[in-house]
């Protein structure tokens, strides 16, 4: 028995477009590794199963391979704005209970 390479089969499924899938997937994890320091998941599932008989007319039953891609990358969380909840329960930037305070910057004289 001769066993086909693994790579060879791959590089069929969708005419290769798996196999650039995966390239791409290694490319994005690598860059968010060196942006982030923190590690990155790719995974590669193959599924193979029938075509089903009542959908070919075939002597030989075929059968079908198909390969998902899929990366996990590091998300920072996103930076967080502090708000305050007014009298009808609305957000709002502002403390509704503490008053505004009228400032303004005095210039002196003769300064620059």
């Amino acid at each position: 028995m001769k066993i086909r390479p693994a790579q060879a089969i791959l590089n069929e499924i969708r005419d290769g477009e798996a196999m650039i899938e995966l390239a791409q997937a290694f490319h994005d994890a690598i860059a968010n590794v060196r942006e982030h320091g923190k590690p990155a998941t790719i995974s590669v599932t193959i599924s193979v199963g029938t075509l089903g008989e009542s959908q070919h007319k075939l002597v030989e039953p075929p059968i079908i391979i198909k390969a998902k891609v899929q990366t996990k990358l590091f998300e920072p969380e996103p930076p967080a704005t502090v708000f305050f909840v007014d009298q009808d329960g609305n957000a709002t930037r502002n403390q509704t209970r503490q008053e505004n305070l009228n400032l303004s910057i005095a210039i002196q004289e003769g300064s620059k």
